[in-house]
């Protein structure tokens, strides 16, 4: 493979992790007052998220998809009255954060949890019901408990190859 293909891997993991700050930029600048969302999601991008996001590792994921996840949740959190169509691209983000950032490492289930946890304790019943009954959250649920029993497992199988291996 040589020294193009490390290249390759390198401007991937660039893309897809740019492409994950992104989205948040985008879910961020949906709210009704965006400046102060948008500053704090583009604050996430320090330094030392950019270059992990330009190497081969798993980390730059880790901090660009909790990113995402963070800013996704809280916005479904948040907003009282969102646009048509919101509540739906906030779910889709929240669901591709969440799963990424399950499957990136072995503490990732309970990084994904802790998002869901803050999610429902921000929003408080009186916005978690009509929340919990749109199509769209419900679907990202599903998905986000599917990435996280793949990742369990995952999980659990890799620790068995590198105890095999020994």
């Amino acid at each position: 493979p040589g020294v193009g293909a490390l290249y390759g891997m390198r401007l991937m993991s660039a893309l897809l992790n740019s492409a994950l700050l992104a989205a948040a930029v985008g879910v961020a600048a949906g709210w009704r007052r965006p400046g102060w969302p948008v500053i704090g999601v583009v604050a996430c991008g320090t330094p030392m998220t950019l270059f992990l996001s330009g190497t081969v590792n798993p980390n730059g994921m880790e901090a660009t998809s909790a990113v995402l996840a963070w800013t996704a949740a809280m916005s479904l959190a948040l907003d009282d009255d969102p646009k048509p169509g919101q509540v739906t691209r906030r779910a889709i983000a929240l669901g591709v954060g969440g799963v990424l950032l399950a499957n990136t490492r072995s503490l990732g289930v309970l990084f994904m949890l802790s998002v869901l946890v803050a999610l429902a304790v921000v929003a408080g019943p009186r916005m978690l019901a009509p929340l919990v009954r749109h199509r769209a959250v419900q679907i990202v649920i599903a998905v986000l408990v599917a990435g996280a029993v793949a990742a369990f497992f995952w999980n659990r199988y890799s620790d068995r190859l590198t105890t095999q291996s020994q």
